[in-house]
């Protein structure tokens, strides 16, 4: 059995847990309308929510890069983003 580049195996573990982190995200998000709904929004849950939803967008986007090209990081010239 051949073997995966060390980049692309962990570009599918970033984007299985960013989709995974997504994915939770969204189902709570019901939750957090019916509490903004009836005016008991709790700022740190908001805060957190929010922010993971950014890192798992960052998490998709630096797995789908590491994917294509062997790298997460926007570097100029022959890595940029297309």
């Amino acid at each position: 059995m051949a073997d995966l580049p060390a980049n692309r195996s962990r570009s599918y573990l970033y984007l299985i847990a960013g989709v995974t982190l997504f994915v939770l995200q969204l189902i709570r998000l019901p939750g957090h309308y019916a509490a903004w709904q009836s005016g008991t929004v709790d700022a740190f849950r908001l805060t957190m929510s929010v922010i993971a939803l950014v890192v798992a967008v960052l998490m998709i986007r630096f797995g789908w890069r590491m994917r294509r090209d062997g790298k997460a990081s926007d570097e100029p010239g022959d890595h940029s983003i297309s």
